[in-house]
């Protein structure tokens, strides 16, 4: 990973231009922004995300509104620090064609990753944004535990929170860089689900999948039971070319358990015992937690074993995070 530094003066020109239009925007100065462009029909701006999709303004009035819209209340989005990394100009007369990596921090804690190319034009002596695109990835943030792992399970970011998950985690923890799982017996399954999200790294390789599967990779994985034989589990999902995993599965957890509750006809009680299990506690731990004798959590155990048509502790956490 490299920064770039400007040799010639339409270099240094061209990279001065692209930190105003940031920082002009990050001001709320629409003015300022505004001078960075090329205000003609010509005009084109596309924002794309895997969260949000794509957002695309033709011409040189429709990007300018949209701006007028972002920056109605005072500067948007809660970025700060910027950094442009693997900047890479080319210049053919008066015209410049850029592309760069951005990484952004978030007020509210969580990193950002974008992808950057630029299009500028000369005249009169001035370069100005004639095409801007970014294509940003799914942001790790504060809050979910999440962690992003490259193909080979080597950890790429995590917010603070997903740091000191892990420093603490009776699971997983982090070797030579790689997110192992604390016992080889739980750390055979892990690799190998990690070996098989990255092969979905590729964009046709997700697309490929999604196609055949009706839906994004995510895969629950039972790593094994711990000493009071509940199930050691955690959940892996691909997007933007990485690997997620959730150290807190709480969030998660409620989607999947409300599709169950949907599917399978499960009670309140049924499904309070059910996430008690998935979090890793055996019936008499759970009754426990949740107020109930351990009778009553025997026998709202066996009702879903019932409903779900599974006959273990394992099997139904497996069941429960492959739904919704």
């Amino acid at each position: 990973m490299t920064k770039f530094s400007p040799i010639t003066a339409d270099e240094t020109a061209i990279t001065a231009v692209i930190r105003e239009e940031t920082e002009a925007f990050l001001a709320g100065d629409l003015d300022r922004w505004s001078a960075c462009h090329v205000q003609e029909n010509r005009a084109c701006g596309v924002c794309q995300s895997s969260e949000l999709g794509i957002d695309v303004q033709w011409g040189w009035e429709a990007l300018f509104a949209d701006a007028r819209r972002a920056l109605a209340n005072g500067a948007p989005c809660g970025f700060h620090e910027f950094e442009n990394r693997n900047m890479q100009i080319s210049v053919t007369g008066n015209l410049a064609w850029v592309i760069y990596e951005q990484f952004a921090s978030h007020q509210e804690g969580h990193s950002q990753k974008s992808f950057e190319t630029h299009i500028l034009e000369k005249s009169e002596g001035r370069w100005r944004i004639v095409y801007n695109a970014f294509f940003t990835q799914t942001p790790v943030r504060a809050g979910t535990g999440q962690l992003t792992l490259d193909a080979e399970g080597f950890l790429i970011d995590a917010a603070e929170d997903g740091r000191a998950a892990l420093a603490g985690h009776p699971t997983l923890t982090i070797s030579a860089g790689r997110i192992r799982a604390r016992r080889p017996v739980w750390d055979k399954p892990l690799q190998a689900a990690i070996r098989r999200a990255g092969e979905l790294h590729g964009f046709f390789q997700q697309h490929s999948y999604a196609q055949k599967s009706g839906s994004p990779f995510r895969l629950p994985v039972i790593l094994g039971e711990d000493d009071s034989g509940a199930p050691i589990i955690c959940q892996l999902s691909v997007r933007d070319s990485v690997t997620f995993l959730e150290t807190d599965l709480h969030v998660p957890i409620a989607r999947h358990l409300a599709a169950a509750r949907a599917i399978f006809g499960l009670s309140k009680g049924q499904v309070a015992l059910a996430e008690r299990i998935i979090s890793g506690e055996g019936p008499t731990e759970a009754a426990r937690v949740l107020g109930i004798s351990p009778n009553t959590a025997r026998t709202h155990l066996a009702r879903i074993y019932e409903k779900t048509g599974v006959n273990s502790q394992t099997a139904l956490v497996r069941l429960i995070l492959s739904t919704g």
